[in-house]
């Protein structure tokens, strides 16, 4: 017979990720800080751990469809309205120990934001880098020239705009825990 336990007695416990969403959470951000501070923008360093950056977010979401146990599986990431009005609570009320284990609904907002900018991210810098190297030949023989298409001209700005946001994000992510 299974034992039921109160959500005060699972507050007790201590809460800890699993590994590989420590793993994936560590890897992604020092990717990003890499690729923000240290690599050059469009250099070979820059592209590939902007690939690897992505395959973390693939491997993250691929784990927390089949193997991720609770709060990390995709069906328990769903922010709600009720959700945020609930943390809204515990900040006024100023008591984190009314808030459960894992993300609040502002944090999982967080969460699929990135999840949906660093896929973006990765394909707007890909394609921005193949108009801007020797990668052109893979275009279709109609493109003659890539710098014809306008709205290729504007990728590198899109890759801007979007890695700025994704950065703004972070920043908020980051003072949101402390």
């Amino acid at each position: 017979m299974e034992k039921y336990k109160s959500r005060d007695t699972e507050m007790d416990k201590p809460f800890y990720w699993d590994r590989l969403v420590q793993l994936t959470h560590w890897a992604l951000v020092c990717g990003c800080l890499f690729n923000w501070f240290v690599s050059t923008p469009g250099g070979t360093p820059h592209q590939l751990t902007g690939y690897a950056v992505l395959a973390l977010v693939v491997v993250r979401l691929v784990w927390s469809l089949c193997g991720a146990r609770k709060p990390a599986r995709l069906r328990d990431m769903v922010p709600t309205f009720s959700g945020m009005k609930r943390h809204l609570r515990v900040l006024k009320a100023r008591d984190k120990s009314l808030e459960g284990h894992g993300h609040n609904s502002f944090g999982l907002l967080f969460i699929w934001a990135a999840w949906l900018l660093i896929p973006a991210i990765a394909v707007s810098g890909y394609l921005a880098a193949l108009g801007n190297s020797e990668l052109t030949p893979v275009l279709p023989a109609f493109v003659s020239r890539w710098e014809d298409f306008a709205i290729f001209n504007a990728l590198d700005e899109v890759h801007i705009l979007l890695v700025t946001v994704l950065e703004v994000l972070a920043f908020v992510h980051v003072v949101a825990v402390l």
